[in-house]
């Protein structure tokens, strides 16, 4: 008799221990997946507002683009000088290392696009797996619930049932 009272007391505290718990780590969880949300949209930020023209594989085909055609540049007034030949010829030569530089400027910037559809892309992929974590969680928190007032309820009607039976023994 004694036993059932103290048996079902024991589930109910151990039900009611447990669902605190649970909550707990539910909540460290949420703390964590808003964290992770919170570093992506960072992450993001940080990518698109980079300079494209500053990194360093775009500055080294810059800075050898222009040597190459500071160099041309150099041969063709040597050249001139040397076999006479007129300023219009060095002229051309320079507008061609002119169009060569600013070619490979645009094709720094075309590649700078690309990059921040790779980097959009990313972005939107982590924030529908942080997405669907947090529903995962949400869900598991639902359930959780419905077995802790069922749990909870079981215990309740064990302490209720050895009560009667106490009662009706005296």
């Amino acid at each position: 008799m004694w036993g059932s009272i103290i048996s079902g007391a024991a589930a109910l505290g151990s039900s009611i221990l447990g669902n605190v718990m649970a909550a707990k780590r539910q909540k460290q969880v949420g703390a964590m997946l808003d964290e992770q949300a919170g570093d992506n949209n960072a992450w993001r930020a940080r990518m698109l507002s980079a300079d494209a023209t500053q990194r360093s594989d775009a500055q080294a085909v810059l800075n050898r683009v222009r040597d190459e055609m500071l160099s041309a540049n150099r041969r063709a007034s040597g050249s001139a000088a040397m076999s006479g030949a007129s300023e219009e010829s060095v002229a051309a030569q320079k507008g061609a290392s002119a169009q060569a530089i600013a070619q490979a400027a645009a094709d720094v910037q075309r590649g700078a696009s690309a990059r921040e559809d790779q980097v959009e892309s990313t972005y939107e992929a982590r924030k529908r797996e942080l997405a669907n974590s947090k529903m995962q969680m949400r869900g598991s928190e639902a359930a959780a619930i419905g077995a802790a007032t069922s749990s909870i309820a079981g215990a309740i009607g064990r302490v209720g049932e050895a009560y009667d039976d106490y009662v009706s023994a005296k």
